[in-house]
């Protein structure tokens, strides 16, 4: 699942990851509040998750709650802002890791996932 308050970067992401045979994109959220009930309702396995969200509720505090309910989902944050702030909020809130929106990629998003399982 992506989880961006802008619809054109989640289809970017959604298409990004299609590339890859072993993603399928289930939903797109453009709230933190949507992400939450899209995560009750599908159970993804992975959640792309924007830093800031419309709706009052950010990303950090998105994903907090989104693993609360669901441990198992694995969470990646996105920014358009690289910041080494934002790489450690994400650690503290639950995610897997931090990418900057500028340098997503396919290959990128494979390398985040597979850093997490060696730490």
């Amino acid at each position: 699942m992506v989880v961006d308050d802008q619809r054109a970067f989640g289809e970017l992401a959604s298409e990004i990851m299609g590339q890859g045979e072993d993603f399928e994109v289930v939903a797109i959220a453009g709230s933190g509040e949507e992400a939450l009930r899209l995560a009750d309702e599908l159970h993804p396995d992975l959640v792309l998750m924007d830093v800031q969200l419309g709706g009052g509720m950010s990303g950090f505090e998105a994903t907090e709650r989104t693993l609360k309910c669901h441990p198992h989902t694995k969470i990646v944050v996105l920014s358009m802002y690289h910041e080494d702030e934002y790489s450690r909020l994400a650690k503290q809130f639950g995610a897997l890791g931090f990418i900057s929106k500028q340098d997503f990629d396919l290959k990128t998003l494979v390398k985040t996932l597979g850093a997490s399982q060696t730490t």
